[in-house]
């Protein structure tokens, strides 16, 4: 399954999980070394970046369930690089 076109901003991205509707969670990276790690979801329709908690510096998206809830991690950089965990609901 091909998911998204890296260009060549792109440093890194993963897939971390996928559900049976083939809606998959993931991270990318289009900062050098990660800097501004984002989770996404993926869904037939439509690739979204979930973004983090305001003030969070990175998310990972971690897993998708059968409703397409993504659960996953911001770390706050700066702060004692304090994680804070997320669902999030398109």
């Amino acid at each position: 399954m091909f998911i998204r076109q890296s260009s060549a901003a792109d440093i890194s991205s993963a897939a971390s999980a996928i559900n049976n509707s083939g809606n998959v969670a993931g991270t990318v990276s289009p900062a050098p070394y990660g800097l501004s790690s984002r989770g996404f979801l993926y869904t037939p329709l439509a690739t979204t970046e979930i973004g983090t908690h305001p003030g969070g510096t990175h998310s990972y998206a971690e897993g998708v369930n059968a409703q397409g809830q993504v659960v996953g991690v911001t770390i706050f950089m700066g702060q004692d690089n304090m994680h804070r965990a997320f669902v999030y609901s398109d």
